[in-house]
């Protein structure tokens, strides 16, 4: 989020609002929808799958009272995330189940995935148990074929981006909130729901298969 302030080339106005354009982004990034409502601050999702830095550079309009302002451009510098590749089948807060070797080959690193600059990657045939997940923010989460999570209490606060063909085992009736889900499109992965004991699945909530 970017709030203008006074500086050496002029004065905002009190009461000030802004609406920009869809970005220019670099890389292939996704994301930084354009806003056609005023808002008194400048601010967009934008999902950075690459393996470096990229920019995305909107054009904005002030709008004090009744005046149009000259535009001007905000660019925004994203970085990539950290990438966990899962290792072996475990729990996703042991160290163990996860290395930053792509191959999942070698175990590599002494820690988890659990803030919003890190992206955990499952590969095939790995099942990664989380007793209690409300506590992380990631940015991505890719699986692959026949790779499963199993969220046993609770789930992600927040996802930017959740991706692949794997399986998504919930004992919630909560889905994670997810800005941009390609997970649960045609050809996509499937989402079960796994429980001991009985629960009505909120209205609007979406799975590719019960």
């Amino acid at each position: 989020m970017i709030t203008p302030v006074d500086g050496l080339n002029g004065t905002v106005p009190t009461g000030t609002t802004y609406t920009w354009l869809a970005p220019v982004v670099t890389g292939g990034m996704t994301g930084g929808e354009a806003s056609s409502s005023p808002s008194a601050s400048i601010s967009g999702i934008l999902a950075n799958t690459t393996g470096s830095l990229q920019t995305a550079t909107y054009t904005v309009t002030p709008v004090s009272e009744s005046c149009t302002g000259s535009t001007f451009t905000v660019t925004v510098t994203v970085t990539p995330a950290t990438t966990y590749y899962s290792y072996q089948t475990g729990s996703w807060d042991n160290p163990t189940s996860w290395t930053s070797d792509p191959s999942g080959t070698l175990q590599i690193g002494t820690t988890i995935p659990e803030i919003m600059t890190m992206s955990p990657y499952l590969l095939a045939g790995q099942l990664l148990c989380q007793v209690m997940l409300a506590t992380k923010t990631l940015k991505y989460i890719s699986m692959q074929v026949d790779s499963s999570i199993r969220m046993f209490i609770c789930l992600l606060t927040t996802l930017l981006l959740l991706s692949g063909r794997g399986t998504f085992k919930l004992a919630s009736v909560n889905y994670p909130v997810v800005f941009f889900n390609t997970f649960i499109n045609a050809g996509g992965g499937t989402t079960e729901y796994d429980n001991t004991t009985d629960f009505i699945r909120p209205l609007g909530s979406r799975c590719t298969t019960i």
